[in-house]
């Protein structure tokens, strides 16, 4: 995020946005996507098309519908067994537990990911943004060139920050 010398609500997308997305392809698994959200620590990303033009999000809120749409994750090869960290010997080697990411299935995530799509072009303003979350009741805005392309990501974190910064500057901080 780069936050300049302007007044707050000057700032526009392109001044509050991360440009160094993470982008899911449409092909990829969702316990692929979910394993790539987890080592971003993010909570979502844009999914992609070949021409790396939006098509979608996959976000933690996704993953959760589908588990409660009564599809649970299976880990094939463990066993059912469950032993508390009282239970375990000091001798027995140690098991890592399953991740939920290795529960999932191999569906592609273009399946599962939310299709509502919002965008906004650089310049779009600080106000106009958080006036779409709010709205829209999302998190993050996708920042899109012309052709669809996603050149970055606005959260509602990067607005917050902004407005800290704001009143650091207006505190005399």
């Amino acid at each position: 995020m780069l936050i300049t010398t302007r007044r707050l609500f000057d700032l526009c997308a392109r001044d509050l946005m991360k440009d160094d997305v993470l982008c899911i392809s449409q092909e990829t698994s969702i316990r692929e996507a979910a394993h790539l959200l987890a080592q971003a620590r993010v909570s979502g990303a844009p999914v992609v098309d070949a021409q790396g033009r939006s098509v979608g999000v996959i976000s933690q809120t996704d993953l959760v519908r589908f588990l409660d749409q009564g599809h649970s994750p299976t880990h094939p090869n463990r066993s059912q067994d469950f032993f508390p960290d009282w239970q375990v010997f000091d001798d027995e080697p140690a098991i890592p537990p399953p991740t939920l990411a290795e529960g999932l299935p191999p569906d592609a995530v273009y399946h599962h990911m939310s299709r509502n799509v919002v965008t906004a072009l650089p310049d779009a303003t600080l106000g106009d943004l958080a006036r779409t979350m709010h709205e829209a009741h999302i998190h993050r805005i996708l920042v899109v060139d012309e052709t669809e392309r996603v050149v970055g990501i606005v959260s509602s974190l990067d607005i917050l920050a902004a407005v800290a910064a704001e009143a650091a500057i207006a505190d005399g901080d």
